[in-house]
């Protein structure tokens, strides 16, 4: 009887703690073997992470890999803390400047990502990149105007899509404004006043072709 009394409570401590330990969020107890340091697993507190059960909200972070992170215990998982993300590159070496962020701080230009471009550890501080200048189609790179194809929406004259283009738009064309006409000089002309032999018959130019400027009853001579 007396040595049922003493051997009870070893074979309780044998049985029973094992139990307890399977139970238990803490990883102090484990010692990590040589096999598992070489597969990549470490305890849990040795990877920044804390034990703790796996149920709802009971981490703010993220839950690591049980095959890396070790926790001993059934139902308990290593909360990792959350890390903040890295930005691709500094905000001036994408040619912008920290500004803080207000309604007027960056309207003369565009606000970029803090994941693509960072500012540092500053708090209320973001990005400002310059504008993007719009790309000129070749209808506005020849001082067109794109505008729909119907009568009357062109001053000018719808330039060669083939030439001017609109970009991708359907039913659009390229408004063209009229050439101005040539002056008289230039066409080996002279300006002379519209009077019967101021001009040998047959040589006075069209006035909407060879301009004489706005002289009044004018009119343009050629060779």
């Amino acid at each position: 009887m007396n040595i049922l009394k003493i051997a009870l409570p070893a074979l309780l401590a044998v049985a029973v703690g094992p139990t307890l330990f399977a139970c238990s969020g803490d990883d102090k107890s484990l010692g990590e073997t040589n096999a598992e340091i070489q597969a990549g697993r470490k305890r849990c507190s040795a990877g920044g992470g804390t034990c703790v059960s796996l149920s709802p909200g009971s981490c703010a972070g993220t839950y690591g890999d049980a095959t890396t992170y070790l926790c001993g215990g059934v139902g308990v998982g290593c909360c990792l803390p959350k890390t903040a993300p890295v930005a691709s590159s500094t905000c001036a070496e994408r040619g912008g400047s920290c500004v803080g962020i207000s309604p007027s701080s960056c309207t003369s230009g565009d606000w970029v990502d803090a994941t693509q471009a960072s500012c540092g550890g500053g708090v209320g501080v973001g990005c400002c990149v310059p504008k993007v200048a719009p790309t000129k189609n070749a209808c506005e790179l020849a001082g067109g105007t794109c505008t729909g194809l119907a009568p009357g929406s062109c001053n000018g004259d719808f330039g060669d899509a083939s030439k001017y283009s609109c970009g991708s738009g359907v039913g659009v064309g390229c408004c063209l404004p009229k050439a101005a006409p040539a002056t008289c000089e230039s066409a080996g002309g002279t300006c002379v006043g519209i009077s019967p032999g101021s001009c040998p018959p047959g040589k006075l130019g069209d006035a909407s072709k060879y301009t004489c400027g706005t002289g009044i009853g004018v009119g343009c001579c050629l060779p």
